[in-house]
């Protein structure tokens, strides 16, 4: 008589523990630079706030690499390191495309588009 109601509590419990985020991943790399806040919200952990500190941050500096997400107020290095298969830095004057390593979704590349690691230094244009 219980078997039911057990059984129901503890599928409950499965879908309540699932991660919210791993159904709310882009199908392709967001640009940071060009990204409206509604495409920003696509990325995992990125709510409304989130998505209106990156614009805020790209509307005084440009994104140079990906890893100064790290700048941006409530963007540290366990949420960069979530969201780094996610985003890719894009400047104006890209026009190919290549595989993601992370996703295996294709991104704009070019000698605009800087995918450095945070160790290395951006090659002059």
């Amino acid at each position: 008589m219980h078997r039911p109601i057990i059984a129901t509590i503890f599928l409950m419990g499965l879908w309540l523990a699932m991660p919210v985020e791993a159904a709310k991943a882009p199908n392709t790399p967001i640009n940071l630079n060009s990204a409206d806040i509604t495409e920003l919200m696509q990325l995992p952990g990125v709510g409304a706030i989130r998505a209106e500190a990156i614009v805020k941050y790209r509307a005084a500096h440009s994104f140079q690499r990906p890893t100064d997400l790290m700048r941006v107020k409530g963007f540290g290095r366990k949420i960069f390191q979530r969201l780094r298969p996610f985003v890719v830095v894009v400047t104006a004057g890209s026009a190919s495309v290549a595989p993601n390593k992370a996703t295996g979704a294709a991104i704009p590349t070019a000698a605009h588009i800087t995918e450095h690691s945070e160790a290395s230094t951006p090659s002059p244009d």
